[in-house]
């Protein structure tokens, strides 16, 4: 808290707040019945709805809608940081459905919210199933039997370069940043480009399919390591500056060390380490230095397809709740349709 906690305001239950800063990338809460009151920063905008007109668990959601974000964008302002001031909202009209239809609306939600937060917790049993494998793996006696050497012995990483931010272009070929990398995969919906003329400058960056990249800048998240294995789909693509990309000698199996990549031993060895510009950094050496087991490639290959065929397992799962919380968070837009269509 800060230096002046009387600054604070209060959320009670039935309260909507959001931050006026970030609105747009969906800064916005709904403190429900039922629920402790609280306190949030003083720079939120705080409010209720009218009762008998406005029911606040509908109006929450449908801020929460893409009808809502597009209402927000058109109330937004700002020359540098766009926002969108209470007043502004307080003024502008929408349509609303007779309040009965909001309140059939509310009286759904809460079956909705509850088989979301089973999905969630099903999911996370099965995140925990996948690295309960590796740990497993890693951990156990017979692993311990083994040789071990440092990373660098067997592989290298390779650091991206540093493009020019004047050369991106809107065309071209794919840079893969820091920002494309995730636990487990890659996504490019923030991309740079540099145009294809360039593009044979930097051959030794050329990226292929099956490439494990780790991002060295902020590598650990709240959801694991940030270290993915390439498919086809990411390519062609060039390596940035602060993406490692590790270059296996023939001792290694890269299944095996992918699988490393992904244990408990290697996240220890990695974290609270340098901080570049306030940010924590992993540098390539750094990598290097980690001490893995190294049993003979026959072996590696054995334990890595072993880890494979129960992790599967563990992505099946995974993958069927990630379908089921789809349905779940489409169902609020569902019923709001209906609410508005009257037949709800």
């Amino acid at each position: 808290m800060g230096k002046q906690p009387e600054r604070y305001k209060l959320v009670e239950p039935g309260t909507i707040f959001y931050n006026p800063m970030r609105i747009l990338l969906g800064s916005i809460a709904f403190l429900d019945e039922g629920v402790v009151p609280g306190i949030t920063s003083p720079d939120y905008v705080v409010f209720k709805t009218k009762p008998g007109f406005l029911h606040p668990r509908w109006f929450y959601y449908w801020l929460r809608s893409d009808a809502g974000a597009s209402f927000i964008k058109t109330l937004a302002r700002g020359a540098v940081r766009e926002r969108m001031l209470f007043r502004r909202l307080a003024a502008a009209e929408i349509d609303v459905p007779p309040y009965d239809v909001q309140c059939a609306f509310a009286r759904c939600i809460p079956a909705a919210e509850r088989a979301w937060a089973a999905a969630e917790a099903q999911l996370m049993v099965a995140n925990a199933l996948r690295a309960a494998y590796v740990r497993t793996l890693f951990d156990s006696e017979d692993m311990r039997r083994w040789p071990s050497g440092q990373i660098g012995q067997v592989a290298k990483v390779q650091s991206g370069y540093a493009f020019k931010s004047e050369w991106f272009a809107a065309e071209g070929i794919r840079l893969l940043r820091n920002a494309n990398v995730f636990q487990g995969y890659v996504a490019w919906d923030e991309e740079v480009r540099l145009p294809s003329e360039r593009r044979s400058a930097f051959t030794l960056y050329e990226l292929s399919a099956g490439d494990i990249v780790l991002s060295l800048d902020r590598p650990v998240v709240s959801s694991g390591l940030k270290v993915a294995r390439l498919e086809d789909s990411d390519v062609p693509a060039l390596l940035l500056q602060r993406v490692g990309r590790f270059r296996i000698h023939g001792l290694l199996e890269p299944d095996y060390l992918y699988a490393f990549l992904n244990s408990t031993a290697f996240l220890s060895r990695i974290t609270g380490h340098d901080q570049s510009l306030g940010v924590p950094h992993v540098s390539p050496s750094q990598v290097e230095a980690v001490e893995l087991p190294l049993p003979p490639p026959s072996e590696q290959k054995r334990m890595a397809d072993v880890l494979g065929r129960h992790t599967i397992k563990a992505d099946c799962v995974c993958e069927a709740v990630e379908n089921e919380l789809a349905a779940i968070n489409a169902l609020p837009a569902a019923l709001l349709r209906r609410a508005f269509s009257g037949a709800l």
